[in-house]
Parts: structure tokens; sequence; C-alpha cells
């Protein structure tokens, strides 16, 4: 999340030419695995949360690496540790592929669909997208990422003031899959009309399994050049994702907000990367947040307030009907 751009479907590594390189020949499988495997051990700390007992994790495996094992064996083994933890943060790159955990796929897309026959469209306006809608009371913010520098996302004050005189807002953060967790603390604040504790986080500090900092109070508060307290209705789906997560999480606790749509991605780990003695890459979660109320998300996702899916007809006939729903809301 913060700082990391969780992607859905590549792990973006850059200046990092040399993992599409074949391990050397003096590295060994078995020792490139160890490292590995205690190196993943130190680093995650969403094991107990996931019912993992990192003591005994890849054992089977390793007794399994020979002289004969390849690259490619030892890729997929590596693979399948991360994958026991059903983590959308959790990946690894090598010259055979790129690992993430498929935690979206399942679900419907419940993305936007045509968006012009609600939405009143100009010219780009880059990461935050705002517009008046067909409804003329109604105004749509579209947040296609939360990964960009801190002024991008103050954008969100011209924004409401070219929509402050609508009598409500959209906000559409549909497959945001998220970004820096400071950037959706940004727009969040425009909302916010007194300061206070929205979730806690913990991170991994030490080698051992335990080795945990202290619960550390995750705050927001009023900023920017003025709040908008008129209705919001937030719009989500299965892979607003991360630093989208965040964001939603704070929105949900101001009183004129609803969030329709479906579930959340429900992944909020904080990904670190790691690099291997054979220089393949791999990211793993070294924080877990909750909620201030100790609510866990991780795993989980956040359920909307209206619970409402795109039907394949629906996309065949052009409707968007979270959309839709939100309008109705909202009027």
């Amino acid at each position: 999340m913060k700082k990391l751009l969780f992607t859905l479907s590549i792990f973006v590594l850059t200046g990092c030419e040399k993992v599409f390189f074949e391990a050397n020949s003096s590295t060994d499988n078995l020792a490139v695995y160890d490292y590995f495997l205690d190196d993943f051990k130190n680093t995650y700390a969403l094991f107990k949360l996931k019912g993992i007992n990192p003591d005994t994790l890849g054992n089977a495996f390793r007794k399994q690496i020979t002289a004969n094992t390849s690259q490619k064996e030892l890729f997929d083994k590596m693979a399948k540790i991360l994958d026991m933890c059903k983590d959308g943060h959790n990946s690894i790159k090598s010259p055979f592929g790129v690992y993430t955990y498929d935690f979206w796929s399942k679900a419907p897309a419940n993305d936007q669909v045509n968006l012009s026959n609600y939405v009143n469209f100009g010219p780009a306006q880059g990461i935050i997208e705002y517009r008046s809608m067909k409804e003329p009371d109604l105004g749509y913010v579209n947040i296609k990422s939360f990964d960009g520098s801190a002024s991008d996302f103050e954008k969100i004050d011209d924004a409401l003031a070219t929509l402050g005189n609508k009598k409500g807002l959209i906000i559409d953060v549909r497959s945001n899959g998220g970004g820096n967790s400071e950037n959706s603390e940004i727009v969040a604040s425009r909302f916010a009309t007194k300061a206070l504790v929205y979730g806690k986080v913990i991170a991994k500090i030490g080698k051992g399994k335990n080795d945990f900092s202290e619960w550390i109070d995750t705050k927001i508060a009023p900023a920017g050049k003025a709040q908008y307290l008129k209705p919001v209705v937030i719009l989500t789906n299965r892979r607003s994702f991360s630093s989208t997560e965040i964001f939603t999480m704070i929105m949900q606790n101001f009183p004129n907000v609803a969030v329709v749509g479906d579930t959340t991605g429900g992944g909020m780990g904080n990904p670190t990367t790691r690099e291997l003695p054979n220089g393949w890459l791999y990211r793993a979660s070294s924080k877990q947040r909750e909620r201030a109320n100790g609510a866990i998300i991780e795993g989980k996702g956040i359920y909307p307030n209206v619970a409402i899916w795109n039907t394949p007809k629906d996309v065949q006939q052009g409707r968007d009907r979270i959309l839709e729903k939100a309008i109705e809301l909202l009027k």
C-alpha cells in the first residue's frame, strides 16, 4: 500500500533487469530456497492471522529440492508457499513467470459500464477525474489509482470546488488497485469534520515470529480548502484493493457516506520488496492493519452498505446497475 502500488496482474519491477538472468551456476537451489524461506518468515506479518505455522512452512517442499531441481521448479515451490497465505500483496517474479495471488477472478467484475450514458465527459483530467452527471444535481468523481505524488491528489480540491454546488457526489473507486495510503488520506481528509482515529497498524520488525512493533493508531483530520459534507456514495468492487480500502474504511466513518457495489478485495498488508541471492525479487506483507475497533479487513474486504452487482445481462444491455443505485440513493 504505502508507496507501493499493487497491480492486479503484473508485479511491476523497475531497474531490476538482472531478475531475467538465469541464476549463477554457483548458486545452489537449496541455498536459495532456504534463504527465501527464512527471509519470508522474518518479513511476513500475517502468519497468525492466516492460521499458518511459520515453523513448519515449506518443510515438505525442502525435501523435494535436489541437485537436479530446475530453476522453474524452484520458482514453482516458492510460489506455492506464497499461495498458502492467500494474500494479494505477496508476489514473486522470475524469468519463468510472475506469481500473484488471484483474489479477484472468481468474483463478478462489477466494473464501470457505458459511463457516457450517465456522465458528461470532456478533456482528460488525470488520476482524479471529475464531471457533472446527466442527472444535473449530482457530481461524479473517478479515482483511478492512489499511486502518484501528493499534488496529484490535492486536485480533489479542484473537483470539490467545481462540484461543490451539487446535491450529492458519487466517488467511483471500482478497480482502483491502490497505491500510497497517504494519498488516500489526502482525499478522505476533504470529507472529515473532525480529527479521529480510523484504524491501527502493527509492523514486523525482527527475526522472531513474535517480533512486532507496538500498535500505532492511524488518524484522519480535516484538510484542504473546504470540506464536502453533502451526501456521498462510494462505488466499490472486488478489485478495489489496498490503499483504496483504506480510503473506503476512512470514509465509512462519516455519516453522510454510503458504500454501494461489491465487497472490496481484502488486502491491507503493506508489502515490502525483498531480493533473493539469485537476483529474483519477491514481495511480502510486512504490516497488519485493522479498523479502530479491531475489526479485520485482511482476507475479508469491506462489505458495502448496499450490495449490488452488474449482471452479465446488465453489461450486455449497457446498464451500470451499481451506478444507477447510487443515483437512486442520492436522489
